[in-house]
């Protein structure tokens, strides 16, 4: 079958919803915007639309703020009457056009969409999702009550529910278990225009033997992606005699006259501009590890397309890294409690050229068997007509 082919053979019309726009490549990691292209490319029909109304949640934000005054748990999101604008707003999505499937990226959208064949795409449970980005705030605001009833809501909408991670794979059948069939194993799509060439990977992998250590990291929140670290561990690296230099893609955290010598800042690199995307590709072809020691995460898609690359990763244990990083194959997902002890684990790779192009190799290799765009897209094809 080529690159980008259609595996069933038959042109399919696809419905996402977002909570946003879906064509915004800015929008929750570019994940909907990098979905919706790679379904088109393989000859697709989608309908991309943003499911919740703009309006109902200027209309509906003065209660939350009033409840937050108040001490109540309430987000309105997951209010009954949010639900109700939505559920007719996605009603009058999905009668517009005979679609085959209806994508929802999350539970809120997913709870209010109607139709044999809705794929409700999960990467975290609500708690530690609101913990990562609101500590604390969320427990004054939120309803569990509320919270709960949604995500039963989705699930029972679902005819498939497309877990990114074991992390929250597992969790989810265990609370619904009468539902264990609908979930499903199924990573996010990378949000690269396509892969790399792998005999072009194997020379970018030829070229870093030898040449001066380089980190990357890739992340817009600064503390949560762990980026303080990443700056630890390039510094613990340097203090164990490797020379080692970090460049940072996405969070701008110094002032011009307070970076460290040994970081280079870009800041926020677009892959919808060619410019930008040429200058991170190069930034991955040269870098010898992607380092995330993230504080919280749901799955770490940049991890992925790093691996992509041919680039192994240097992580955290959070969220559903552990099923994304497999020690020894494709990076290590490890304890940052101590930098020095990690630099001390990853100090040898620098000088031993073997063994890193190993790793390197490995970490495409993994890329290509599970997570390769044209296996995730194929997927999706089988599931829809599973369900027909």
């Amino acid at each position: 079958m080529a690159a980008g082919a259609c595996m069933t053979g038959r042109k399919l019309r696809f419905l996402y919803l977002g909570r946003d726009d879906p064509e915004n490549a800015s929008d929750w990691s570019g994940i909907p915007y990098w979905t919706v292209r790679h379904l088109r490319e393989r000859g697709h029909a989608v309908t991309a639309a943003q499911a919740e109304p703009a309006l109902a949640g200027r209309l509906l934000s003065p209660a939350r703020l009033a409840a937050y005054g108040l001490g109540r748990r309430l987000m309105h999101r997951y209010t009954d009457s949010y639900s109700k604008i939505t559920r007719r707003r996605i009603r009058q999505l999905i009668t517009a056009g005979a679609y085959d499937a209806v994508f929802c990226q999350d539970a809120v959208t997913a709870a209010c969409a109607r139709h044999p064949c809705v794929l409700y795409w999960c990467d975290a449970l609500a708690e530690p999702l609101y913990e990562a980005y609101l500590p604390g705030y969320w427990r004054k605001v939120l309803n569990p009550q509320q919270v709960a009833a949604r995500e039963a809501q989705a699930v029972s909408s679902a005819r498939w529910v497309l877990c990114a991670s074991e992390w929250v794979r597992e969790p989810l059948a265990a609370r619904h278990p009468e539902a264990t069939e609908k979930f499903v194993l199924a990573p996010f799509p990378v949000g690269l225009p396509r892969a790399p060439d792998a005999g072009r990977v194997q020379a970018q992998i030829a070229a870093r033997l030898g040449a001066k250590p380089k980190l990357l990291f890739i992340g817009v929140d600064w503390r949560r992606k762990g980026g303080d670290i990443a700056v630890a561990l390039t510094q613990a690296l340097r203090d164990a005699g490797v020379d080692a230099t970090l460049t940072v893609v996405g969070a701008t955290p110094f002032a011009p006259d307070a970076c460290p010598a040994f970081v280079d800042q870009l800041g926020f690199l677009r892959k919808t501009d060619p410019t930008d995307m040429a200058r991170l590709e190069q930034l991955l072809a040269e870098a010898h590890f992607l380092v995330l020691p993230s504080r919280a995460e749901a799955m770490g898609i940049a991890l992925i397309e790093a691996h992509a690359y041919g680039v192994p990763t240097l992580t955290s244990r959070a969220g559903g890294i552990p099923g994304v990083v497999e020690d020894g194959a494709n990076g290590f997902a490890l304890d940052f409690t101590e930098v020095h002890q990690v630099a001390r684990l990853i100090a040898p790779l620098f000088h031993d050229a073997a063994r890193y192009a190993a790793l390197a190799s490995s970490a495409r290799a993994v890329f290509d068997a599970r997570y390769a765009t044209e296996r995730r897209m194929a997927q999706i094809e089988r599931l829809v007509a599973k369900a027909a």
